[in-house]
């Protein structure tokens, strides 16, 4: 039995499923994530700044010791190397010069950063999450996407219901995978609900739009409802009742 836990660009799935383009739907941007120096002085906050198909942003991590620096912008799928970190950092900057605020100086610490994730951002869509003695989890399966900020919740309880329906099913992958497919399917549906149309907003097409969006983020913190993003995301990722499998397998024996 196998099992594909190998994100976004599985290679498991490739192999036992078909090509990524069968599977992989773009959503019209791409990210990139690297450390920087925290010179903005941030205290357990972040700041955003909107252009058009632009956006730049940076957070504080580690208790304020280091920022991270994340950049969006728009764009149809390009021919990179996942792996030509030079080529990707060339585009970025291409794709940020003179584009306001902090851009330029985080273009520039970009070079000397440690670390530097860059991707398109997608979701991952499959009518089907097991073939065979083959089973997908995470990202791999349901990816939705980096916009949803359900990724990591959703992998995680994609592996516990995974793993738990083996045991009750007792090692039987076919009755085990087909209540897999049973329990996760509603709940990861609605997971990738939440990445849905976000890019628009996330990334506005029009200056005009840009420049609304910046406006209403630095007023939100005053506003009623300025919580209503964070409620609706909480609710979607308690949207399952998970089985204590444990019990179930002490009762069956």
């Amino acid at each position: 039995m196998g099992l594909g836990a190998d994100g976004l660009h599985s290679t498991t799935r490739r192999l036992a499923f078909g090509p990524e383009e069968d599977y992989v739907r773009h959503l019209g941007l791409y990210c990139a994530i690297f450390t920087t120096a925290n010179h903005l002085g941030l205290d357990h906050i972040g700041h955003a700044y909107r252009t058009a198909n632009r956006l730049v942003a940076m957070y504080s991590a580690r208790h304020n010791t280091e920022a991270k620096a994340v950049f969006y912008f728009g764009s149809p799928i390009l021919d990179l190397d996942r792996r030509d970190v030079a080529r990707q950092q060339a585009v970025l900057a291409e794709q940020f010069a003179g584009n306001g605020w902090q851009s330029d100086r985080l273009l520039r610490d970009m070079r000397l950063a440690p670390d530097f994730y860059f991707d398109s951002v997608g979701q991952v869509r499959m009518d089907a999450w097991t073939r065979g003695r083959v089973a997908l989890v995470g990202d791999a399966a349901y990816c939705p996407s980096s916009l949803s900020g359900m990724g990591s919740g959703l992998a995680l309880v994609g592996a516990y219901v995974l793993a738990g329906e083996l045991a009750a099913a007792h090692g039987d992958h076919r009755v085990a995978f087909a209540a897999y497919e049973r329990e996760m399917r509603a709940y990861a549906e609605g997971c990738q609900k939440m990445g849905d149309g976000v890019a628009k907003l996330m990334v506005p097409g029009s200056r005009f739009l840009a420049s609304v969006l910046n406006r209403y983020y630095k007023v939100m913190p005053y506003l009623p409802g300025k919580n209503m993003a964070a409620k609706i995301a909480r609710k979607t990722a308690e949207n399952i009742t998970l089985r204590d499998y444990t019990v179930n397998s002490v009762r069956s024996r």
